[in-house]
């Protein structure tokens, strides 16, 4: 995928490395009621312009490395 279609899908990063830009990240923050928030983290790495891995707390799809 490349980084338009991402963003497209997942949206804006909560941040883009200022040293790296090829590395995204995303927080998903939930917090019901007077729960405990539940955060889980995504980071996204780009090369020649496609994304080439993806790291954090979401399972990766069985197809995802048979993209490369």
């Amino acid at each position: 995928m490349t980084p338009e279609q991402v963003r497209f899908i997942l949206g804006t990063p909560m941040l883009v490395d200022p040293f790296d830009a090829s590395r995204w990240y995303y927080v998903h923050y939930l917090r019901e009621g007077w729960s405990d928030p539940k955060i889980e983290n995504l980071t996204l790495l780009f090369a020649n312009g496609v994304l080439v891995d993806m790291q954090g707390d979401f399972k990766r799809s069985a197809s995802f490395s048979q993209n490369f």
